[in-house]
């Protein structure tokens, strides 16, 4: 879309001149010109680039999970200044903790930083140990961004074990624990 744009312009020896078109989304385009005698005509295709990195941001929504499971929908973006993915960053982004109550922390082995693929840091393995509700930062270089609140709730069996010593006893008595 055009953004501070003027896009009718008055002919001066049969010229239209536009001086300042600016789109702010990456993409191809082409533009289309109007006069109310000669019909319209079409320009040829052309290309809108990325910006520089400017920024980073949560892409989606960070869904609730279980603990000890991986979490889906981490995904950090890497965008110039408005808002658009920069498909040739390959930034390292490394994520934290933003909330932890009880002193909650990803689970050993968690993958917590990776390098961005055209802009996109897609993150498969980050897993939480305890339950409640939990936020992630992210960051790059001097950039943070916040994920939403999600919760985490108690995740599959995954052992057994006793809960407390068992006493001696005497035989044929009930043991106690």
């Amino acid at each position: 879309a055009f953004v501070g744009s003027t896009t009718t312009a008055t002919t001066s020896s049969g010229v239209a001149t536009f001086t300042n078109l600016k789109l702010n989304l990456v993409g191809t385009y082409s533009l289309r010109a109007t006069h109310a005698t000669y019909g319209t005509v079409e320009s040829n295709d052309f290309v809108i680039g990325n910006d520089v990195p400017a920024k980073i941001a949560f892409f989606g929504t960070v869904s609730n999970g279980q603990s000890g499971v991986a979490l889906t929908g981490v995904n950090v973006e890497i965008q110039d200044t408005l808002g658009n993915r920069v498909v040739s960053a390959t930034n390292a982004v490394t994520l934290t903790m933003q909330t932890s109550p009880g002193g909650a922390a990803f689970v050993v082995g968690s993958v917590t930083t990776m390098n961005a693929v055209a802009g996109l840091a897609a993150f498969s393995d980050v897993r939480v140990d305890k339950i409640g509700s939990y936020g992630l930062r992210a960051t790059v270089g001097s950039w943070t961004a916040d994920s939403n609140v999600f919760a985490v709730t108690p995740g599959p069996a995954h052992r057994l074990a006793f809960v407390g010593a068992i006493s001696d006893g005497t035989s044929a008595v009930v043991l106690s624990p």
